[in-house]
């Protein structure tokens, strides 16, 4: 060390001069818990990285954590402050965990960060309240073929249908093909249809919400119209019997599929299978994944990126059936049997998202 390095000032460190945030307790009018921390315009901030972790009062947990925005002296915002992350990631300086430090944000700046912040949770809240309409929607015991028509309207959705799908017995199956397809919690619509191929449409609807999104399945049996639609009975076989099933389907991986009882076989007995080959492997992963991509290259417009629906042939067989996401992802789906005038099968149906509501 030379003799003039001893006065040589050091680099400052930036944390050093900064406002350490700390929360500030109170409770509101419902008498919850409320913590606040401040952020000043203008000024270099350390704030903690996750509050709900870092802080207690009297050992409880706090029931709200907020972001108080401030500029020239006053309080111009008052957020949930875990909203507020994605907004302020842009003006991080550094992180030393469990703290980040953020660099001085102007008032011009604070006001863009609030704004978008208050889209962000307006959407959420908006979401939040079609997603529980929509529950009611597809818990519907009983639609009107308006209700149906809406769903597959062209001028509301997008449709695209998969011509001549084989259903070799004409005992159909609607499940969700990762969970339930392959295993004995499958369950059978009692009514039969004649063995043969069928077309199978797929609806998506472009939402601002959520983007795009399959909104139905539907399956034509013959050219006439419905005029009438009932819940479609089911079975299932349970201790090698048959019961009585919930009409519908559960769905545990977001997804649906309609196929023939034979074709449920054949893909049981290929899953089975292929787990033997690949003991540590993942089904969707590593078999299916890619071939929901590929249709995602094929339909860009029709299906969110890693694709959303595909007509899939069971290797090394002639069985096939057709897979979608099912619009809003795990729930109960209801299913439904078009009728004509003659009371007979014109159609197959199965509800995911209202086009309504978005």
């Amino acid at each position: 060390m030379g003799f003039f390095d001893r006065f040589r000032s050091k680099p400052k460190d930036v944390w050093e001069g900064a406002y350490h945030a700390e929360p500030h307790g109170y409770q509101n009018e419902e008498g919850q818990t409320i913590l606040s921390i401040a952020l000043s315009a203008e000024t270099d901030t350390v704030l903690p990285q996750d509050p709900k972790r870092m802080y207690k009062i009297k050992g409880e947990d706090a029931d709200d954590f907020r972001l108080c925005f401030v500029a020239r002296g006053n309080v111009i915002a008052d957020l949930p402050f875990y909203s507020c992350i994605h907004a302020l990631s842009a003006y991080v300086q550094e992180l030393r965990d469990p703290y980040v430090l953020l660099r001085g944000i102007s008032e011009d700046e604070m006001r863009n960060i609030i704004e978008e912040t208050q889209k962000q949770i307006a959407g959420r809240q908006a979401s939040r309240g079609a997603f529980e309409k929509n529950l009611e929607f597809i818990g519907q015991e009983s639609v009107t073929p308006e209700t149906v028509n809406r769903v597959f309207d062209p001028e509301k959705v997008q449709l695209f249908t998969f011509e001549d799908v084989r259903f070799p017995t004409g005992s159909i199956i609607v499940s969700d093909p990762i969970c339930y397809l392959g295993t004995d919690y499958v369950t059978y619509l009692k009514q039969i249809i004649p063995a043969g191929k069928y077309p199978v449409t797929i609806s998506s609807v472009k939402t601002e919400l959520l983007g795009t999104r399959i909104a139905g399945m539907k399956m034509k049996i013959t050219e006439e119209t419905p005029v009438s639609y009932r819940m479609a009975d089911a079975y299932m076989y349970k201790d090698g019997f048959r019961k009585d099933a919930f009409s519908g389907f559960g769905v545990d991986a977001g997804m649906a599929a309609f196929c023939d009882e034979r074709t449920a076989e054949a893909y049981r007995e290929y899953n089975d299978r292929w787990h033997e080959e690949h003991p540590d492997g993942n089904f969707y992963d590593d078999h299916l994944a890619e071939l929901f991509a590929q249709s995602y290259e094929q339909y860009p417009d029709l299906q969110r990126e890693g694709g959303d629906f595909i007509r899939y042939t069971i290797p090394d067989t002639e069985y096939e059936m057709v897979m979608a996401a099912t619009g809003f992802g795990d729930g109960f789906y209801s299913v439904f049997w078009g009728y004509d005038e003659k009371d007979r099968p014109a159609e197959l149906v199965t509800l995911f998202i209202s086009p309504d509501l978005f």
